[in-house]
């Protein structure tokens, strides 16, 4: 049913189809339906070579990716570095265009009315007042997303500000990290609900 679909909104020969990631084997066969149906693709990613370790992964992305990246007749990188890592896999310079992350501001206007009240419950809860200014940070406790950073930032910043919170929402490794750097440095208002399902 879903290669039903996929071949329905293709065979309608939209001017171009745009596939976020290349990850799941389903974006792959979307390319190649696109590439035999002669309807032009582009591949938007994110991926970059920040993280990059000489290991086995990466070897097999190495062969692998330029394979894949033949599908595309375009790129879309969310920045610089995306570019980098596609422009070593073989995408053309002049077929790469910038697609970055965006950020509806109505629409979060008009969310921000509407759960207001929430809001307040929230911070009455973890005893925030209302004019209180909140850093938030979701991420996974992990080297790679690097809540330690964000920590020793608000520590600098909440030196002289007793009216700074800092909320962690997440979890991994590195939790009981930053509850020792926050117990060793006497670090204040750093509040940890735990892990938040995004579903």
């Amino acid at each position: 049913k879903i290669l039903d679909r996929i071949a329905k909104y293709i065979y309608k020969k939209s001017d171009l189809i745009i596939i976020s990631g290349y990850s799941s084997f389903l974006y792959i066969i979307i390319a190649l339906f696109s590439r035999f149906s002669s309807v032009k693709t582009g591949l938007r990613a994110d991926s970059v070579f920040l993280y990059r370790k000489e290991n086995f992964k990466w070897k097999v992305k190495d062969i692998i990716l330029p394979i894949i990246f033949k599908l595309y007749d375009f790129g879309f990188p969310t920045g610089s570095l995306a570019k980098e890592l596609m422009l070593k896999y073989k995408f053309q310079n002049d077929n790469l265009f910038y697609f970055p992350y965006a950020i509806d501001h109505d629409f979060l206007e008009k969310n921000f009315n509407k759960h207001n009240k929430q809001r307040n419950k929230l911070r009455n809860n973890i005893k925030i007042n209302k004019d209180d200014f909140v850093v938030l940070g979701i991420m996974k406790f992990v080297d790679r997303e690097d809540p330690m950073t964000l920590l020793k930032a608000f520590h600098k910043l909440s030196a002289n500000n007793k009216n700074f919170h800092l909320i962690l929402v997440g979890d991994g490794i590195l939790k009981n990290n930053i509850i020792e750097y926050q117990k060793t440095n006497s670090v204040l208002n750093v509040h940890m609900p735990g892990y938040v399902s995004y579903s």
